[in-house]
């Protein structure tokens, strides 16, 4: 036992002086602390160096081209009322080269202060006709005027009014007149015309002289028919044959008719 002692108190005197010494180790410097800053250290993990795209170098914006004016939409030129022409009105052709078939008076021309349509003179033949015997002598001096056709008519087609007058020549039946007229483009130029009324008179009604007619009555119906050519616009000429009667609901009841030609003006 005290051998033992013995020799533990040697070694670990021996340890004492000879061992290594920690504080020694600490007291040092590293061995890679004095190495360049330039060197890598590889004990950290290499980042990958970013690379930034390339700066473009300056190039000016594309020239654009002038800019042209705007274009203006080029516009119709306004619907021009077309001229007054022989021959035409608000509803077409009248007169020669007319297709106006079937027109009435009414639809043409432009009446004169929006009341007279037409003023026709004439002369006719007194007391000749094919209905009636020929008792009395002399020529009607013929003259009517027609008015434009009032709304209230468009019921029965749109006649025009009308009056005038027969003066004979030879101080026999003359007669004023007044009634309803049509007329209607045939072909081309040619119209046909067609009117109805009533007419007075200054006749006998039943004188039975010879040379006159005895009429029946001073108030009597009236009619005509006129056929005619459309010379312009205005101008016009006819052939008319017109016949009074009392359609017997007088006594006496001769009849008289004239038949001749006449020109109007249409406005």
């Amino acid at each position: 036992m005290a051998l033992c002692a013995v020799i533990t108190s040697d070694a670990r005197a021996d340890s004492a002086s000879t061992g290594y010494d920690i504080r020694i180790l600490m007291g040092k410097s590293h061995p890679f602390a004095a190495r360049p800053a330039d060197r890598w250290d590889r004990t950290q993990p290499i980042q990958p160096a970013v690379q930034q795209a390339p700066r473009p170098a300056y190039a000016p914006p594309p020239s654009r081209p002038a800019s042209r004016p705007a274009v203006q939409p080029v516009s119709a030129p306004a619907a021009q009322p077309e001229p007054a022409m022989p021959g035409r009105s608000a509803t077409g052709p009248l007169w020669p080269g007319g297709t106006e078939r079937g027109a009435r008076a009414s639809s043409r021309g432009n009446p004169l202060g929006g009341i007279v349509a037409e003023i026709s003179v004439g002369a006719l033949m007194h007391d000749e006709g094919p209905f009636s015997n020929s008792k009395e002598d002399g020529f009607d001096g013929h003259i009517e005027v027609r008015f434009a056709s009032p709304r209230f008519l468009d019921i029965i087609w749109s006649p025009e009014p009308h009056i005038g007058a027969n003066i004979n020549s030879e101080g026999d039946t003359s007669q004023v007149f007044a009634g309803l007229s049509y007329e209607w483009n045939l072909w081309k130029g040619l119209f046909a015309g067609f009117s109805v009324g009533g007419a007075y008179h200054d006749g006998e009604t039943d004188s039975h002289a010879a040379d006159k007619k005895d009429l029946g009555c001073h108030l009597l119906f009236r009619e005509s028919i006129t056929l005619g050519w459309q010379l312009t616009e205005h101008h016009k000429i006819a052939a008319i044959f017109d016949h009074i009667s009392n359609a017997k609901i007088c006594d006496f009841n001769e009849g008289l008719e004239n038949v001749g030609v006449r020109y109007s003006y249409r406005f």
